[in-house]
C-alpha cells in the first residue's frame, strides 16, 4: 500500500513520510524533489521524465541506493531543467514531443490539446541533447 504525491512539495513529502510506516510506501511524481524525497525515506517516483530519459531516472535512483550521492546529485542536475524545459511550459504535449524526440513513441496529444511546434520541439531536443552530453549510458 502506498501513494504517489505529485505536487513537487518536498516540506509535504516529509510530513506524510514522518506519519507512515512500512510497508507504505511514499512515491513522487515530481523529479524536481527525487533526490531530496529520496533522502527523506521515499521509496522512489512516479515520473514522466522517466519515459523519455529512463538511464537518467533508473541512473539516479541506482545512484542513490548505492550510497553515491555525488553521482545521484549530478544526475538531478541533468533531470531538473527538463522539467523546467519540457513538463512545466510545454505540459503532455511537451512529455510526447519528448518521447518522439528520443526514440520512444509519443504521439500527438488527445484534443483539445494540440501537438508542439517546430520551434518548442526544437527547444525540448536542445534541453534532450544537453541532459544526455557527455553521459555513457
Amino acid at each position: 500500500m502506498g501513494l504517489k504525491e505529485s505536487s513537487g512539495d518536498l516540506a509535504f513529502v516529509r510530513a506524510i513520510l514522518r506519519k507512515v510506516r512500512p510497508p507504505f510506501r511514499v512515491l513522487v511524481g515530481s523529479v524536481l524533489i527525487l533526490l531530496d524525497a529520496l533522502r527523506a525515506g521515499a521509496s522512489g517516483g512516479v515520473l514522466g521524465q522517466a519515459g523519455f530519459v529512463p538511464e537518467l531516472c533508473v541512473g539516479l535512483y541506482e545512484s542513490f541506493r548505492r550510497g553515491q550521492l555525488r553521482t545521484a546529485r549530478d544526475l538531478q542536475k541533468r533531470l531538473a531543467p527538463l522539467a523546467h524545459k519540457i513538463a512545466l511550459p510545454f505540459g503532455v504535449a511537451g512529455v510526447k514531443a519528448a518521447l518522439d524526440l528520443s526514440g520512444y513513441c509519443g504521439g500527438a496529444p488527445r484534443s483539445p490539446l494540440t501537438p508542439l511546434d517546430k520551434v518548442s520541439r526544437q527547444i525540448i531536443a536542445v534541453a534532450l541533447q544537453e541532459a544526455r552530453a557527455g553521459l555513457e549510458f
